[in-house]
């Protein structure tokens, strides 16, 4: 069912909710009476407020790398006896932080989409393309859903490619895990709210086949079933 609350409970879909609305706010400002310190106001709401979700992520999934990195030092495997560990170890770099904002983000943007709302030229087709309207009212069936999912090598990356098949209403996010055949199987790699997004892990010295699967979330839980696995061949 279509959620109740016109803003998502999860921080990753709110965050592109936040997303949505501010790419294309400006259009329809003057329509809607949004004044440009209404514009960039939300707009500094949203840069700071993703930054804030997408970092606390990046340090969730380096944690989840860091534990499965000490199951690798203290038991080892045939892939890394013998391999010096600091090359490999788990890391991150966080990029540089937009501007701060005051508390209370969600209660500001709840204040804007009313005062939108009540504008006597709002129309259903602008809540849309905002991301403050239902584009389907058609639920999927969680039996048979499943992301499809593009992968391939570009450069000295992968690239994750997928999209929400029309259901962006009803899901929060996309999960991939990762199998690079070092005997730990399929393993957290991200958690993704924008169609995209990249595997930045070095490749091997030598040719290596990674394997990747997808499920969406909704409500904080998984949904539906996994794709089909891809698999890409690194270190070439």
């Amino acid at each position: 069912m279509p959620k109740k609350d016109l803003i998502p409970q999860s921080d990753l879909a709110f965050a592109a909710q936040m997303r949505t609305f501010q790419r294309n706010i400006a259009s329809h400002a003057a329509n809607l009476n949004v004044t440009a310190e209404q514009v960039a106001g939300q707009s500094a709401d949203s840069d700071h407020y993703n930054y804030v979700v997408m970092s606390q992520q990046q340090m969730l999934n380096v944690s989840k790398a860091w534990t499965i990195w000490r199951k690798s030092v203290r038991k080892g495997d045939s892939t890394t006896d013998g391999t010096g560990l600091e090359q490999t170890m788990p890391n991150t770099i966080l990029s540089p932080a937009p501007p701060a904002v005051l508390p209370g983000v969600e209660k500001r943007f709840r204040a804007l989409l009313r005062q939108i709302k009540a504008s006597p030229n709002y129309k259903y087709t602008i809540g849309v393309e905002l991301g403050i309207e239902a584009a389907s009212l058609t639920a999927p069936d969680s039996a048979v859903l499943q992301p499809n999912i593009i992968v391939r090598v570009v450069g000295s990356r992968v690239q994750l490619v997928w999209d929400w098949q029309g259901y962006r209403t009803f899901l929060d996010l996309c999960e991939f895990q990762v199998d690079r055949r070092d005997g730990l199987g399929f393993v957290p790699l991200t958690h993704s709210v924008h169609p995209g997004g990249w595997d930045l892990t070095p490749f091997p010295a030598v040719p290596t086949i990674w394997q990747y699967r997808a499920i969406y979330h909704a409500n904080g839980q998984r949904i539906g079933l996994w794709s089909q696995i891809v698999s890409v061949t690194v270190g070439v």
